[in-house]
């Protein structure tokens, strides 16, 4: 079974937690069993600080308003574990990621009854949009959560100016996306979100340079991808009230057909977790029609994991065969012993379900 991992993926955050990083010197590791005990605790962490953005009445007014476009959500970090098994490049970002669909479907006009320029109301009534204004800009007035909606009040008013649209090739296909937005969100006639999106696309449709930056109080994110030739690197930042919740510094080099990634080498902190070191995706790629896919997995991948509040090293990243006949991720303590990765975060999926 082989696995394409695509450029656009890396970029969009759409995909880009690869889970790699540069650790410092550092050389005390936890034993298996409370290596074992801080990993879990970790996934805890990480799980309830997801649930502290996706509680903000920013992002709950976005997923509103998803809702409302019929466009569902979902994230476990479980699934994201087993994604980032067999397409070792992608793994999902929540929150961003919904934000840059809501861009792209705004702008594609799908899902969402077409919406072009202008400014538009919800109508309780029909469950629709409809066009009040005519502007040079894309406006939505909605409500901005249930409550909202029960009283029948439009008190959230998202737009979108600076919207272009290009094509990148996107599975060897090409696709239209935003290539620049400028997006503020409003809920009671108060500023709670502002983003801006600027992409810059090659003549081949390749993207060469992205910046994002995200403004959504106690939150804020910031982006940049660029590049050129065959070498590109990415790096992005989150923090909640000045404390780090990810950093990404990870260098990317691509195929000259820059259709796949031969190497991703890098840093990536999701606190309180750091993985450090490199892994090789095209190679993994070629693995799953290798005869030994795991020893052929673990040749392309050198990556510890490090708990940044301890100082100390929980294990190596590596694969084995699960028991439905496919490998999968897991992390191999100081004495050989290991844990599916899949199975230390085994999280409800309907708890991260927005």
């Amino acid at each position: 079974m082989k696995k394409k991992t695509k450029i656009f993926s890396l970029m969009l955050m759409f995909g880009v937690f690869g889970l790699l990083f540069n650790a410092c010197e550092k050389d005390e590791s936890f034993d298996a069993e409370d290596a074992r005990t801080e990993l879990i605790k970790a996934g805890d962490e990480i799980e309830m600080n997801m649930f502290m953005m996706m509680g903000t009445p920013q992002m709950e007014s976005i997923m509103f308003l998803m809702g409302l476009a019929d466009m569902d959500f979902d994230f476990d970090l479980k699934s994201s574990v087993q994604s980032f098994s067999k397409d070792p490049a992608r793994i999902a970002t929540p929150g961003l990621n919904q934000i840059v669909e809501l861009s792209r479907t705004v702008s594609a006009g799908k899902e969402m009854n077409g919406f072009e320029d202008g400014v538009w109301h919800y109508n309780f009534d029909t469950g629709y949009f409809e066009l009040v204004a005519e502007a040079t800009y894309i406006e939505l007035h909605f409500p901005a959560n249930q409550e909202a909606y029960a009283a029948q009040v439009l008190n959230a008013i998202l737009r979108i100016d600076n919207l272009d649209i290009g094509m990148v090739v996107i599975d060897d296909y090409p696709e239209e996306v935003p290539t620049s937005a400028d997006v503020t969100l409003h809920i009671d006639n108060q500023l709670v979100l502002s983003l801006e999106y600027r992409m810059t696309v090659g003549p081949d449709m390749f993207p060469v340079s992205v910046s994002l930056d995200l403004q959504m109080h106690p939150y804020s994110m910031n982006m940049t991808f660029g590049g050129s030739g065959i070498d590109y690197w990415v790096k992005m930042s989150m923090a909640h009230d000045g404390s780090t919740l990810l950093d990404i510094d990870l260098d990317l080099r691509f195929t000259a057909d820059m259709d796949d990634v031969v190497r991703a080498s890098g840093k990536v902190q999701l606190t309180p977790l750091e993985f450090s070191g490199s892994i090789e995706p095209m190679a993994m790629e070629d693995c799953y029609d290798a005869i030994d896919e795991v020893s052929c997995l673990n040749n392309h991948i050198d990556v510890e994991l490090w708990h940044t509040g301890e100082n100390k090293k929980i294990g190596d990243l590596g694969f084995r065969m699960y028991h439905d006949g496919y490998p999968e991720l897991v992390i191999v303590y100081d004495d050989g012993t290991y844990d599916f990765l899949a199975d230390l975060f085994d999280f409800d999926e309907d708890d991260l379900v927005f």
